[in-house]
């Protein structure tokens, strides 16, 4: 299912895109030859991925590996405790993550002895613009301080935001991150922060309007449209 995205004057500005030509802000697909995908990996039943910094490393050195192997490019992430999101450009998506879970569940098992499957199965979508695409990442930075984890995108150290400020971090040295989608479509760090800002106001105004009728919330179905998961 597409989602339409509103998108602000400010954006339409950056863009070029006249506010009353809705047909020309939706003619900025990504090309054919491009495909990104977001996928989310959780633990079964919501079980934790990571019990201590060693697991999120080893899940890092891993997935670069396999972003080589299958020369995809890495757009954006973040690790939380029990899932993981990932934007993902060009590759055969379904054989990368197989070969990212089984390796990483093998490595969870000899470190921690506990001897069941440890992820569900993945979800995995393809976005089809460059709107979409960026509001996915907002959705993704914005991950931890959603949860509680921060109180901002950049407090947060696993995750891709410290890679596009280009600073020197922790976890740089055991993962690639293509930050060309970003250096496209912000002028500046700081139109990217006033975004995620937004995609949180908007996302507590959601929540504030869910809660009021009663109604379940979940993010990743806020953009998939996908109403079926609880």
């Amino acid at each position: 299912m597409v989602r339409r995205v509103t998108i602000n004057c400010r954006e339409k500005k950056r863009h070029g895109i006249a506010p009353q030509n809705q047909d020309a802000r939706d003619a900025t697909i990504i090309g054919q030859d491009e495909k990104v995908y977001h996928v989310m990996l959780r633990g079964i039943d919501g079980k934790p991925l990571f019990l201590k910094d060693a697991d999120y490393r080893k899940f890092l050195f891993l997935l670069n590996k396999r972003l080589e192997e299958f020369k995809a490019s890495l757009y954006g992430f973040v690790l939380m405790t029990n899932h993981v999101h990932l934007q993902i450009k060009n590759c055969d998506i379904k054989s990368l993550i197989n070969v990212l879970a089984n390796g990483y569940t093998g490595f969870y098992v000899n470190s921690h002895k506990e001897y069941s499957a440890l992820f569900e199965a993945p979800k995995i979508v393809e976005k089809i613009s460059k709107e979409f695409q960026a509001e996915n990442l907002w959705y993704i930075l914005n991950n931890p301080v959603k949860e509680g984890l921060s109180k901002t995108p950049g407090g947060y150290k696993y995750s891709s935001y410290l890679f596009y400020t280009k600073r020197k971090t922790k976890i740089s040295d055991l993962i690639n991150v293509d930050c060309s989608f970003v250096k496209e479509y912000y002028k500046s760090i700081a139109e990217l922060n006033a975004d995620l800002r937004e995609d949180l106001r908007r996302d507590k105004s959601k929540k504030k309007f869910k809660k009021s009728y009663g109604l379940k919330y979940n993010g990743w179905n806020k953009w998939n449209g996908d109403s079926n998961r609880k």
